[in-house]
């Protein structure tokens, strides 16, 4: 018993002395601050990032932020608070007695942020590694840029699914043509004019809603990007809506369309067919005059002593109380695609002119960009 518990006390021991010899072989690293420009960024707060992500990889041992204050005031109360430069962040680490110096930058180039890491070795001078990585414009997601930018210049294992989270952006110039789908909600309003607008506000009686001539429509859109050139992208999307449930309706649609976008500033331009499901029944005016009473084909009576020498001309006009068709229009778009990091949020205006009766709508909705190179 007494040999277990010697040979116990005896691996504390090994174990405490291989921590204390690991400690002893990690070398020191301090970090004063971080260039910052054109960003929103502290660069004294970057700069605790910077030292939190670095001492969560193990690797160094991390001068602590006060006594790097405290000391590099000891010695000289006139030394600068913006120590960038080589010379000054090596004259920096000898005073703190440091091994390397992490320094670098932090900056903001239109949908870019760009960060740049160096770690230059005190006693040779020298800058000993370093590492640029571009993300997306997240200002939010600055922590997993730094995390991602320290294991990059460490040599230590990124995780690629944040790493493409971070980095991956529409660039036309280095991707000519690309493939890529974006998917998601769509809802919006429109305004029904001409005899559409009217059958919608008619009675039921005379075969109208009872509503209104402004409809909410809901659905999913479904976007392709097929070529990019440049700042611009050829897309193709498709679009499932349903529209008028807030008042009892029920009319599907599917719209297909071809456009063009801007990558650069999020404009779009579109146009296609559409395809919906109506009510339509064929009837005729009194007297052939449209703007007397509608009646449906069936109700005409040729016996009718009344309608002596009357010849009705039958027309289609959309009736609830018709059957279900097909009936198809053509769709003119514009918009603007918001960008907040990988989230799309399009905003669109578009007009159906029909000899019916032309409709005016807006919609919006978010989708996500995906990367390509992912299957």
């Amino acid at each position: 018993m007494k040999n277990k518990i010697t040979l116990f006390a005896l691996l504390l021991v090994l174990i405490s002395i291989n921590k204390q010899a690991n400690a002893q072989l990690k070398k020191s690293v301090a970090v004063i601050s971080l260039d910052t420009k054109g960003s929103q960024f502290d660069g004294y707060a970057i700069a605790d990032v910077a030292r939190l992500e670095m001492e969560k990889t193990n690797q160094y041992i991390m001068i602590d932020k006060y006594e790097i204050k405290e000391v590099l005031h000891a010695a000289d109360t006139a030394f600068p608070k913006e120590c960038f430069s080589k010379q000054c962040l090596i004259r920096a680490g000898q005073i703190l007695k440091a091994d390397k110096m992490l320094t670098g930058a932090v900056e903001v180039f239109g949908e870019k942020i760009i960060v740049t890491l160096k770690m230059i070795d005190v006693q040779t001078e020298a800058v000993e590694k370093s590492d640029v990585k571009e993300y997306m414009n997240m200002p939010e997601q600055i922590q997993n840029m730094m995390q991602v930018s320290v294991k990059s210049l460490l040599g230590l294992p990124v995780d690629q699914i944040l790493l493409n989270t971070l980095v991956f952006y529409e660039s036309g110039a280095s991707t000519p043509t690309t493939s890529i789908k974006n998917s998601g909600p769509r809802m919006g309003v429109s305004y029904v004019t001409g005899d559409i607008g009217r059958r919608l506000m008619d009675g039921s009686e005379t075969g109208g809603y009872d509503g209104y001539p402004v409809m909410s429509s809901f659905g999913y859109q479904s976007e392709k990007s097929y070529l990019s050139v440049g700042n611009f992208n050829a897309l193709f999307e498709m679009l499932f809506m349903v529209n008028g449930l807030e008042q009892q309706l029920f009319v599907p649609s599917v719209v297909f369309m071809n456009g063009f976008r801007d990558n650069k500033h999020g404009w779009e331009f579109g146009f296609g067919p559409s395809i919906s499901v109506n009510k339509v029944a064929s009837g005729y005016y009194e007297n052939n005059d449209h703007t007397k009473p509608w009646h449906l084909e069936n109700d005409y009576n040729p016996n009718d002593t009344t309608l002596v020498g009357f010849t009705p001309k039958y027309v289609d006009r959309a009736d609830k109380r018709g059957d279900l068709r097909f009936t198809s229009g053509w769709v003119w778009a514009l918009g603007k695609t918001f960008r907040s990091g990988y989230l799309n949020i399009p905003v669109n205006v578009y007009v159906v002119p029909l000899k019916e009766g032309w409709h005016y709508g807006m919609s919006i909705g978010f989708n996500v960009r995906k990367n390509p190179n992912k299957k």
